[in-house]
């Protein structure tokens, strides 16, 4: 059992990964595993409540040279993020110190956005949130490796997990940020 929570967070996590990938492999996700990297002019990381998962992918996105914002599907704006997200975001050189909530209500979101969500119950809800906006939605744990299309919470659960949980973020983020830069310098040079 520790070893399901330390990276999984519960059996629960395990199970929602599992049937991640399986949607994956029979073709249900494909809309949020393909992207134009080309057109993005922002990467929104998006989360629950944004208040552990997407502020740490937002900020370190950030420190790594790209435009970022974050908000939450279920928040209330202006909260602190979750005391254990700070002290583990530490440990990556990531401060979240001073971030604040903002709720899905309280957000613009522009056509060339890259919407960035760490579950697939998440995309879905999102996309049936934006309506006719052209901004696209992806599941952040593709560029992982391997990937991992399900990054569960870990608000409520012990720093071993936080710890993985963020290294995942850590590791996609950084492959996605190689990747956007590599599709934007090549659309430049078109």
């Amino acid at each position: 059992m520790k070893y399901i929570n330390d990276r999984y967070a519960t059996e629960r996590g395990l199970v929602r990964l599992g049937l991640a990938h399986i949607e994956s492999w029979l073709g249900r996700t494909r809309e949020f595993e393909q992207v134009d990297l080309s057109r993005v002019e922002r990467l929104v990381f998006v989360c629950l409540g944004n208040i552990c998962r997407s502020p740490f992918g937002e900020k370190l996105a950030n420190q790594l040279g790209a435009n970022t914002a974050g908000f939450g599907l279920s928040t209330t704006s202006g909260l602190p993020a979750f005391e254990l997200a700070i002290d583990v975001a530490k440990r990556f050189g990531v401060d979240l110190s001073a971030h604040q909530t903002t709720n899905i209500d309280d957000f613009s979101i522009h056509d060339s956005d890259l919407l960035l969500v760490m579950e697939v119950r998440h995309a879905r809800r999102l996309k049936s949130l934006i309506g006719d906006s052209q901004a696209q939605i992806a599941l952040l744990g593709r560029w992982a490796t391997p990937p991992r299309l399900h990054i569960h919470d870990p608000h409520e659960h012990d720093e071993t997990y936080f710890y993985n949980c963020y290294a995942t973020i850590e590791q996609a983020t950084s492959e996605l940020i190689k990747s956007l830069k590599k599709a934007q310098s090549i659309s430049k040079d078109s």
